[in-house]
């Protein structure tokens, strides 16, 4: 189950708990209070500090929870990903990153959390999304030849994405 599918899940709950009067808030609450407990006691996490850190792998699958965010991405073939922070943030600098594509899809959910993206001088942005409570800002000027385009797909919802060189 992606991302998406489960910030939409959420926000439908919530709506049929608002229209039925049924205490939905509550049910998230306490599934929320087990999840964190459970990976407080086995350990699994995904913090890693302030430091960057880059794994080198063409496509990008993260999960950000309560936790700082800070990923470098290095790859020569860059294919994309998706990249969920729930009331986490962090930088993710693509800066040294190149693409054999043409198009490098990214999808991006932020909740209650922020992110930087840092792309290089000659590629094109192209962002498409949902904002509540929150916003993009793309910082980055269209370059005279572009060796690829990052299309940056998402949604935020109390937070922001800045998108600059």
């Amino acid at each position: 189950m992606n991302a998406r599918t489960i910030f939409g899940i959420v926000l439908l709950a919530l709506g049929i708990g608002a229209l039925t009067g049924l205490h939905v808030l509550n049910l998230l609450f306490a599934a929320a209070l087990v999840y964190f407990g459970v990976r407080l006691v086995t350990g699994t996490s995904s913090r890693t500090g302030d430091i960057f850190r880059d794994d080198g792998a063409d496509t990008i699958n993260e999960f950000a929870l309560c936790s700082p965010f800070n990923r470098r991405i290095t790859s020569q073939n860059l294919r994309g990903g998706r990249i969920v922070l729930l009331f986490a943030g962090g930088d993710i600098d693509f800066s040294h990153a190149k693409s054999a594509d043409a198009s490098v899809a990214l999808e991006l959910i932020v909740i209650f959390g922020g992110a930087r993206i840092v792309v290089p001088p000659e590629w094109t942005v192209r962002q498409r999304g949902v904002a509540i409570l929150g916003g993009y800002a793309d910082k980055t000027v269209a370059p005279s030849t572009s060796s690829a385009t990052l299309r940056l797909d998402g949604a935020v919802m109390c937070g922001g994405i800045e998108i600059s060189r």
